[in-house]
């Protein structure tokens, strides 16, 4: 028995030092497998569950993490590095809260590819992976994606930064031979090999230049050439003495025509000065004619916005809102404007953001693009309405509009991810990233009543609740991530227990 149990441990050591050893070139899904054998053959091995939990917070695996943590501290609580790898967990909060959003961002894209929503998916995984650069699983999922939608280069992009963080990856590589058979890499270098194998003499011959003999009719062109250059000659020696007479008659006349000209300008130009008096006068009537209409119209406008707000439309008192012009409202009727405004602003940006997503996920674009436009014109400061904005745009063909919506959250949110990432998709759009201006902000009421919100638009899909268990610092929860085969992972610095025993 003592001999079959020694054997045993000898061969969890053994898995562990190959686990070690992968680790230490970044295979991280071989490591992980080699210490899961270890673990299976003697499960109170504490070294090789310590390095397990640190190979799981690398690639994203938090719960599985903290799992194996607690599970070591229970075995040996005195003398453990999983005590302070706890510790340092629960201290770091963001990177906690960071992790836990990526991972819900993870499991709203694959339920949002379950229902055949590829863009709203794309999008969220592309937060995920500004939350956790190294989410190897949501890499994983952008790629499928894109080669789904034939977006090979894209796909590319995404397996490589996954390679990154785990060369040896299995379903990394799996992806990356299917995209390379598809692009067909292979036959482009083949076919640059075959033209670096032209010959010399080949492209000697394409640059010869043959030369032919003059034909004789070329003879006879130089010489009728030579006889036209006599007789041009003869001519602008002779003629110059008649133009001259012919000149000087011509502006004797010319300065009888511009006196006459003179006079008649005179007279044009007092009875322009008539007509301008009196066209200045009709002018002034029509503008005093126009103010006094724009100003009823305003108090129209708001009279309609008040029985709306009675009736509790809030955003049809928006929309009426719109067409009043506070400048021209009384001091009562300034403060009667700013009550209706403040008291509806909410609800109705609640109430365009509803009408905007149903309309969006029925495929509506035009009209979730209207409704989605319509809130961020009252509040500016969501990241996820307007990047949901300008992906309605895209959908419906507005690729200006678009641009601006993403151009919006660059301005507003400056030297964050979301305007990084906002970056990316004005130039994917083929548009030019404005620098931003740090002095706007959302929307609001100003201070005479006018309703002042910040230009442009933008769009992104909205969150909505995720599947799987967020990680927390006491390592008790799990997370159901999908069936999808996927990795990922979060930098942690040379924290690998590297203990090497004798197999």
């Amino acid at each position: 028995m003592d001999y079959a149990e020694n054997r045993i441990r000898q061969l969890s050591r053994r898995y562990y030092n190959q686990g070690l050893d992968r680790a230490k070139v970044r295979d991280l899904s071989g490591a992980a497998e080699k210490l899961r054998i270890c673990l299976h053959l003697d499960r109170s091995f504490t070294d090789a569950r310590n390095l397990l939990g640190l190979i799981y917070m690398e690639t994203g695996e938090t719960v599985a993490a903290l799992q194996e943590w607690i599970i070591s501290s229970n075995l040996k609580p005195a003398g453990n590095p999983a005590s302070e790898y706890i510790r340092r967990v629960r201290e770091n909060q963001r990177e906690l809260q960071n992790r836990n959003r990526s991972i819900r961002g993870y499991n709203e894209a694959l339920r949002s590819c379950r229902e055949g929503h590829d863009d709203i998916a794309l999008i969220r995984l592309r937060r995920a992976v500004v939350l956790n650069p190294k989410f190897v699983r949501a890499y994983q999922l952008m790629a499928l994606i894109e080669i789904n939608n034939g977006k090979l280069s894209a796909a590319r992009r995404a397996l490589k930064k996954a390679e990154a963080v785990d060369v040896c990856n299995p379903v990394t590589r799996l992806y990356l031979r299917e995209v390379e058979e598809q692009t067909g890499a292979e036959n482009r270098k083949k076919r640059r090999e075959e033209e670096l194998e032209e010959s010399e003499s080949d492209r000697v011959k394409r640059r010869n230049v043959f030369f032919r003999a003059t034909p004789p009719y070329v003879s006879l062109m130089n010489l009728l050439i030579g006889i036209a250059v006599g007789v041009l000659a003869v001519f602008f020696l002779a003629v110059p003495a008649a133009v001259s007479r012919a000149s000087a008659d011509a502006n004797s006349r010319l300065t009888d025509y511009s006196n006459t000209i003179a006079e008649q300008t005179n007279t044009i130009s007092g009875l322009q000065s008539q007509i301008q008096e009196s066209q200045s006068s009709a002018d002034k009537a029509a503008q005093d004619q126009s103010s006094a209409e724009t100003t009823t119209g305003a108090y129209e406008a708001l009279l309609k916005a008040y029985q709306s707000y009675e009736s509790e439309n809030y955003t049809d008192v928006i929309d009426q809102l719109q067409n009043v012009d506070s400048s021209l409202l009384s001091t009562d009727a300034k403060n009667l404007y700013t009550t209706i405004y403040d008291a509806s602003r909410s609800n109705a940006y609640d109430s365009y953001v509803q009408d905007g997503e149903n309309s969006y996920y029925q495929g509506d674009y035009a009209a979730a693009a209207e409704s989605l436009q319509k809130a961020v014109d009252i509040q500016a400061d969501d990241f996820d309405i307007i990047s949901l904005l300008a992906n309605a745009y895209t959908n419906a063909g507005n690729t200006d509009k678009a641009i601006t919506a993403w151009q919006l959250i660059v301005d507003n949110m400056p030297d964050t991810d979301y305007s990084s990432y906002a970056s990316g998709m004005i130039q994917q759009l083929g548009g030019t990233v404005k620098e931003s201006s740090s002095g706007q902000g959302a929307s609001g009421t100003a201070s005479d009543g006018t309703t002042g919100s910040t230009g442009g638009t933008a769009g992104t899909g909205t969150d909505t609740a995720g599947t799987g268990t967020d990680a927390t610092g006491t390592g008790t929860d799990t997370a159901d991530t999908g069936t999808d085969t996927t990795g990922t992972g979060t930098d942690t610095a040379g924290t690998g227990v590297e203990n090497g025993y004798g197999g």
